[in-house]
């Protein structure tokens, strides 16, 4: 018998398909509130003792005999579009069965072929790169914050250029990271259409309205380009950089204290530099 059931991303439902012969079978159940990694076959209906109950987690040999249709096929395909179609705009139906390892890869393949012809400022090197030393850091901190949302923040970090340097669109993002991540990325993208002094204030403010995770990403960036400056850079350009990353650090340094002291001794250091290289 069919069931109606309301699909919001409030109480989403675990859902399976299961084809056995012509047959299709599937079983939807409520999980309060969140979606749960793990065994598609988590709730099915079984037959004991000749009557039909609802059971959780035998093997999955018993299914054969034991394995009641609940829908018919057309009517699993319905549901299953409804339950993608109310999920869509989530990062939870992006990252289910993925482990930080798997969104990595997919994340560092994205960035590696927008940026394909793109090199880092005063070298050869490809720019992704920069991307693989900003995504060091993330995991360095992960390991010195305690709650730290590492998926989002190691895809943050290898996409967050994507949309201000490549020709990557925000519903790319959307559509390939989730709402999460694409959001995240677009607070550390740069408007353009602002006056150029306009435009770090405004992404720092659109970063402070983020998860902590997303400051984190910008800390590490910063820290990431505080190597020496490139050798056309005039005296005054260095020393804006450098008070530029005092803005960063002032206004982002309660989003991640491992970073932010890696960003300050950082700042100390290009000062450095800076002062011993300031007849260049």
């Amino acid at each position: 018998m069919k069931r109606k059931l309301p699909l919001d991303l409030n109480n989403v439902f675990k859902f399976s398909v299961m084809a056995r012969s012509r047959s299709v079978f599937a079983t939807v159940d409520p999980v309060d509130g969140r979606a749960e990694v793990g065994d598609l076959i988590s709730f099915v209906a079984r037959r004991v003792d000749g009557v039909w109950e609802r059971g959780k987690g035998f093997p999955a040999s018993d299914l054969k005999d034991n394995f009641r249709p609940v829908l018919d096929e057309a009517e699993a395909n319905a549901l299953l579009n409804e339950a993608k179609a109310a999920l869509s705009n989530s990062s939870t139906c992006k990252n289910i069965s993925r482990d930080v390892q798997t969104l990595y890869q997919n994340a560092l393949r994205f960035a590696a072929e927008k940026h394909k012809e793109q090199k880092i400022p005063g070298t050869d090197l490809p720019y992704v790169v920069h991307q693989s030393n900003v995504v060091m850091e993330i995991f360095i901190a992960a390991m010195n914050t305690e709650g730290f949302n590492l998926p989002l923040a190691a895809q943050v970090a290898l996409l967050h250029d994507t949309v201000e340097d490549t020709d990557a669109p925000y519903d790319e993002l959307l559509n390939q990271f989730g709402q999460d991540v694409a959001d995240g990325v677009l607070a550390l993208t740069k408007e353009h259409t602002l006056p150029k002094e306009s435009q770090m204030p405004d992404s720092l403010e659109r970063i402070k309205k983020q998860p902590k995770e997303v400051w984190a990403v910008k800390l590490a960036d910063r820290i990431t380009n505080l190597q020496p400056p490139p050798a056309h850079w005039s005296g005054e350009k260095r020393i804006r950089y450098q008070n530029e990353a005092k803005t960063i650090y002032r206004e982002l340094k309660d989003g991640n204290q491992y970073l932010a002291d890696r960003l300050l001794h950082k700042i100390y250091e290009y000062g450095v530099f800076a002062l011993c290289n300031s007849d260049k």
